[in-house]
């Protein structure tokens, strides 16, 4: 097995992601399973106005109520003072200590799209 096939095999796990996580989104949510492709060639950190402004309308949720289920998807996560990435996964699945970590941030706060996403975003 070459580099070549580990790469390959690492983006279509990766684009699997994307394309069956929004089918779950949308099924859970209503929103358009589109909506992680709107993350494409937008980097991997983000800040909160730059988030909301990538997801824009996204009927029937808020643009915050989205940011709250690609959080708790995964899809997102925060960069920590340290410069550590934390996904839900990290806490348990507990949204009440990452949205913790989050307030901890204050004006600081940056998102990270998770690296298993990265692969099936690239433009």
């Amino acid at each position: 097995m070459s580099e070549e096939d580990v790469e390959a095999a690492l983006k279509q796990q990766s684009l699997y992601l994307v394309s069956d996580f929004g089918y779950e989104v949308r099924d859970v949510s209503g929103v358009s399973e589109g909506i992680f492709y709107k993350f494409i060639g937008k980097g991997d950190v983000l800040t909160p106005e730059e988030v909301v402004e990538i997801i824009g309308s996204v009927d029937p949720l808020s643009p915050e109520d989205m940011v709250d289920l690609l959080v708790w998807y995964g899809f997102l996560g925060v960069s920590t003072d340290e410069g550590r990435k934390l996904f839900i996964y990290d806490r348990e699945y507990d949204m009440r200590r990452l949205d913790a970590d989050r307030k901890q941030q204050g004006d600081n706060l940056l998102y990270v799209v998770n690296p298993a996403f990265l692969r099936g975003l690239v433009k």
